[in-house]
């Protein structure tokens, strides 16, 4: 799922398969594909893959209970895909990526291990959810990377990144409960100006 998030693909799917000794070479029985908007995070969707993977699962053995028997399966076709163990460094934020590709993993990274830099305080700080916009598409001048350029209460705290803005929408500090942006700045009096790390 993660993976899915952060390559931007439009697709993924619940499948039900048979199993087989190696990798992605069990027949598939039964899929539903999943269109993807952009605005998933893995929990959301683990939850809808969860829910049609088990509306598909109790259709096939319905249909098993009534026939007597398996339905022949559909051979999977393309090589196997792999993925690493996701680490809490893997979800370090580099503030030198594009704010496209940070906020793909804030939300591939949603709810664990949660994307995470160093605030002001050298301190981890999450950053739970986000937008972006790109560098074309901003009024603000570009600054260092990590640099909390603004707080505009409609949309955000604006932070610059190598590529266009990240708009942080929910934080959580170390040992504190997660916040919205605007209950965050509340207590943050000093954070605009700052680089964050």
């Amino acid at each position: 799922m993660p993976a899915a998030i952060i390559n931007g693909d439009k697709q993924t799917a619940a499948t039900i398969q048979t199993l087989s000794l190696k990798m992605d070479e069990g027949d598939i029985l039964a899929q539903k594909i999943i269109d993807l908007n952009g605005s998933e995070t893995t929990g959301s969707l683990l939850d809808t893959s969860a829910k049609e993977g088990a509306k598909l699962i109790c259709d096939l053995l319905n249909t098993v209970s009534q026939t007597g028997k398996m339905m022949q399966g559909k051979p999977q076709s393309g090589e196997a895909s792999y993925t690493s163990i996701i680490t809490k460094e893997d979800a370090k934020i580099n503030w030198s990526e594009s704010a496209q590709k940070i906020s793909a993993k804030i939300r591939a990274y949603n709810p664990e291990p949660c994307s995470w830099c160093i605030d002001e305080n050298n301190q981890p700080l999450k950053i739970l959810e986000a937008d972006f916009v790109e560098q074309n598409q901003t009024v603000f001048a570009k600054a260092e990377p990590g640099k909390v350029i603004e707080y505009v209460k409609p949309q955000g705290i604006i932070i610059q990144t190598g590529d266009g803005i990240l708009v942080a929408k929910k934080l959580q500090r170390q040992g504190k409960n997660a916040m919205l942006y605007k209950d965050f700045m509340n207590g943050a009096r000093n954070f605009t100006g700052t680089i964050l790390k």
